[in-house]
């Protein structure tokens, strides 16, 4: 069975539309400006009480961190090689590189559920804002990790039932920048 992409429409005006479609960049760039305002709000805040801040950090252990980075770097990899497998037309590759994605994505879960219990211990240890930084922009970005697992198994499903996968590239784009978000909250929560 192939695996078919929907093509890049062009607008009514005969512009191309960008890769995925402009809806999914509509929708990451105002997820991102969510995010970029919490990254702000902690740099002002760690600005504001760096001993503080230093302290509470210097409870995280960064190797979790470490971890989720290759793990989704990994999945970021699967992601993109089943794009490429379903625009050569190899469903069956496509998906089951999907799944890969998908496990790398839930190991992630894994990985941040030890971790959670680890720091919350550690948060109620420490006082200070920057463990309620560390929970909401973790969390947020948790959340993002269940809702791409979730939209990638059911994108698996369809390669494998009907071979066509139209807004796999949307799909594709929305994991990749969950994992470029992982690359500033990490060193920005464990390292800096």
């Amino acid at each position: 069975m192939t695996a078919r992409l929907v093509p890049t429409r062009s607008g009514t005006d005969g512009r191309r539309e960008p890769p995925g479609g402009i809806g999914i960049w509509i929708l990451l760039a105002v997820d991102t400006l969510v995010f970029l305002t919490l990254f702000g709000s902690f740099a002002a805040d760690r600005l504001a009480a760096p001993v503080e801040f230093a302290a509470a950090r210097g409870r995280l252990d960064p190797l979790p961190g470490l971890v989720n980075t290759l793990v989704l770097l990994t999945s970021s990899w699967a992601m993109a090689a089943a794009v490429l497998e379903a625009r050569a037309g190899r469903a069956a590759r496509a998906a089951l590189l999907l799944r890969g994605a998908m496990a790398w994505g839930a190991l992630f879960m894994v990985v941040k559920g030890f971790e959670y219990r680890h720091s919350a211990a550690a948060a109620l240890a420490v006082p200070g804002d920057f463990f309620g930084y560390y929970f909401a922009i973790t969390i947020l970005h948790l959340f993002h990790v269940v809702a791409g697992i979730v939209a990638i198994h059911v994108f698996a499903g369809r390669l494998a039932r009907c071979g066509q996968a139209p807004g796999l590239e949307a799909l594709g784009i929305y994991w990749h920048v969950v994992d470029v978000l992982w690359l500033v909250i990490f060193p920005l929560l464990y390292l800096i």
